[in-house]
């Protein structure tokens, strides 16, 4: 999979899809038998390099997503795909009477709040060995193909919707490796995980100083082995409820006499604008028991897990994937905000170029567009239709 140190929600290989790029091309993969006119061989490079004539590179596309997503999601309020928030911390609510409440609302800074938690990683399976093969025979291992047992499932507590691949130590989720299709066989329990071969090149081949193509023919070029995890939502801690003013037991500080804290768990009262409760309450064997206030709070501090959820299809993607609209949105945003046009063939720049185009601003969603995003091109115009179609939340982000 192609990969780059920015972190994005839509991957760098669903980006190539949706603008007609070859998937293998663009991951820097080539085979000199490839038939003359094959689909758009222009590949792509980790960085842009000027002397070449390739001004932007996966790492460039990287940033421009990654900027697309966090535009959208401050208009619409809420994560375009679940993902975890940690420490946000709010006032604990007093009414005008300055009563005491044991369990008041408080509202998330984000809004489809899916539970309280905080992200977990276990490990299923590390050197899990890759094979490839040639399922079409056309004398080339386009197929990529990585097993797991149903015991190695069951140790590890997961479903198949929480398997994540990730290149042979690492687990950071700028190198998790998608998008792949991942089926569990509903009688043996056996994980079935398959992908292109070209989403497996050695890293180090991608990142040389001096970058070259990359031969789908060289067995070397491709790694041998990935790393497996189960990533979830560890719902064992929600929420610090938090005393300010005066010396007390420092839980949450290194700071002496700064904070006193109590653990406490969170109850989601209305998801889509994050409305939650947060109860005074103590986890032990798994469950959480209610407890008391130990002091009058100051704060509280969320750990929750929110976000549109993920689309699946076992037939097409097993990890799944963003809603197509908002994938749209994101790509064609995207385009507005490349520092130069992508190496492609004419359906990609054309794609390109089609977002590029300056919009008159002689209506309301050309305006909202360059309120919302800066600009007036095309790609923020549609970007903002489906903002306004989704019906946002009508607040941004405090993040």
């Amino acid at each position: 999979m192609s990969r780059a140190d920015t972190f994005t929600f839509l991957s760098l290989d669903d980006y190539a899809i949706m603008m007609g790029i070859n998937r293998c091309s663009f991951n820097q993969v080539v085979w000199p038998n490839w038939p003359a006119g094959a689909e758009c061989p222009d590949v792509w490079y980790q960085f842009g390099y000027p002397n070449a004539n390739e001004v932007v590179g996966r790492e460039d596309l990287a940033i421009a997503i990654h900027l697309a997503e966090d535009m959208i999601a401050n208009a619409l309020g809420y994560h375009l795909a679940p993902t975890w928030d940690t420490l946000e911390e709010h006032a604990w609510p007093y009414p005008a009477q300055g009563n005491q409440i044991v369990s008041p609302f408080i509202q998330t800074n984000w809004g489809y709040v899916i539970s309280g938690g905080v992200r977990n990683m276990t490990t299923i399976a590390l050197a899990q060995p890759v094979v490839y093969s040639d399922p079409d025979g056309d004398t080339y291992n386009e197929l990529a193909t990585i097993t797991l047992t149903n015991a190695q499932m069951v140790t590890a507590g997961a479903v198949a919707r929480e398997v994540r691949v990730y290149f042979h130590d690492q687990n950071d989720d700028t190198w998790e490796i998608r998008p792949l299709t991942i089926v569990r066989n509903a009688v043996t329990g056996i994980v079935t995980i398959t992908g292109s071969t070209c989403q497996f090149v050695t890293p180090v081949l991608w990142d040389a100083a001096n970058p070259t193509t990359v031969d789908i023919s060289v067995v070397g070029n491709f790694v041998t082995e990935v790393d497996v995890y189960r990533v979830w939502n560890d719902t064992s801690t929600q929420a610090e409820i938090v005393y300010k003013d005066g010396c007390g037991v420092c839980e949450c500080s290194t700071t002496p006499c700064e904070e006193t804290c109590q653990d406490g768990c969170i109850i989601v009262q209305k998801p889509r604008p994050g409305i939650v409760k947060v109860n005074p309450a103590n986890y032990l064997s798994s469950v959480w028991t209610s407890s008391v206030l130990s002091f009058y709070p100051s704060a509280v501090r969320l750990n929750y897990l929110s976000g549109l959820p993920l689309e699946y299809d076992k037939t097409i993607r097993g990890d799944g994937h963003i809603r197509p609209l908002l994938a749209e949105a994101v790509v064609r945003l995207a385009n507005t905000l490349l520092p130069a046009q992508p190496c492609g063939c004419g359906l990609t720049v054309s794609r390109w170029r089609r977002d590029r185009i300056e919009q008159e601003i002689n209506s309301v969603v050309v305006a909202t567009a360059a309120n919302w995003f800066g600009s007036t091109m095309a790609g923020a115009v549609f970007a903002s239709n489906v903002v306004r179609n989704l019906n946002p939340l009508g607040r941004a982000s405090t993040t």
